[in-house]
């Protein structure tokens, strides 16, 4: 919300000329006035009747008078409030992107050194998720250690995920905010749609990289997006740490003890989010944000009003006068 004057030039002009008027009017139109109706003829002496209670009750009428000059003024230069507001886009083209819109699941696969002898109990985990994920769900998928290794926005198409997680190998560090930040990305532009989004982080390290990657965990949950973490292992550090991630975005941990139990809690997520986007109404809603300007002319002139009311009551019991 803002305030704008759409003629501040005008409006300090015609305040200056209005307050000056309010002077000369002030001292030189009055006075004479007073003057016969308060003056008193003596022999030794002549004297204004009142002179302290006048002397104040004219003090106090040329505040008001000024401040209508003012508030006239202030409504001439045209001052309104701007609020910005957010307004649904009606469109015949929200309907096809209704129709079209598909949840997205993106699984992140830490493969680095350290997951050498798992590979190949990971790789038929991941194909047995994938292929349990229902057809209305986009599979994308990010494999990484200390860097992205490969990186696949969410598809339809599964025979090309499957073919990646075929091709994985293990090396390298563990930093966990590169393969979180790439999945962020293609996740947003489906939140900003009123589409749900899911992510799977499975890992067996400790990041390298809490610092950086911890942040991003606000984001997700900004967006309402889950991280579904699996942990393989029995390290502590590693279990609070994707404990950590799951609590931070609204999703759900899980360790993974023995390798052989890795299959079992991948299918168990993948059941989970069939579930939810069964119950889950989509519903995409498009909006744009415009300025909404609301005058404060009527309102100031309505004070005004109050105070030329006020004028003219002081003016009428101090002199009798109703001009």
């Amino acid at each position: 919300m803002r305030i704008t004057i759409q003629n501040p030039l005008m409006g300090i002009v015609i305040g200056l000329i209005l307050i000056a008027i309010v002077f000369y009017t002030h001292r030189a139109f009055p006075r004479p006035i007073y003057r016969k109706l308060y003056r008193v003829g003596h022999t030794y002496l002549s004297f204004y009747r009142g002179e302290r209670q006048r002397r104040s009750s004219r003090l106090s009428t040329l505040f008001i008078k000024i401040a209508i000059a003012s508030l006239l003024a202030v409504a001439l230069a045209g001052i309104s409030i701007v609020e910005y507001v957010r307004i649904p886009i009606e469109s015949s083209s929200i309907s096809s992107l209704s129709f079209n819109a598909r949840t997205p699941v993106v699984i992140i696969v830490d493969t680095s050194g350290s997951m050498a002898d798992n590979m190949d109990s990971v790789k038929y985990a991941l194909r047995t998720m994938v292929s349990l994920f229902n057809n209305t769900i986009d599979i994308g998928l990010v494999e990484f250690s200390h860097s992205i290794k490969s990186a696949i926005p969410p598809t339809p198409n599964r025979s090309y995920i499957d073919m990646v997680i075929d091709r994985m190998e293990a090396g390298g560090g563990t930093m966990y905010s590169f393969a979180l930040s790439t999945a962020l990305s293609w996740l947003r532009p489906y939140r900003e749609l009123n589409v749900s989004a899911f992510t799977v982080f499975i890992t067996d390290g400790l990041p390298g990289d809490p610092q950086d990657y911890r942040p991003l965990l606000d984001e997700y949950n900004k967006l309402g997006i889950p991280i579904y973490t699996v942990f393989i292992g029995e390290d502590p550090r590693g279990i609070d740490e994707t404990k950590l991630i799951a609590s931070k975005t609204g999703g759900e941990q899980f360790t993974v003890e023995s390798i052989d139990r890795l299959s079992d809690t991948l299918n168990t997520i993948a059941s989970k989010i069939n579930t939810i986007i069964a119950n889950i109404n989509v519903e995409i809603s498009m909006y744009k944000e415009i300025e909404m300007s609301k005058p404060l002319t009527p309102y100031i002139l309505a004070i005004a009003g109050v105070l030329y009311t006020i004028l003219r009551f002081l003016t009428y019991r101090k002199t009798s006068l109703s001009f």
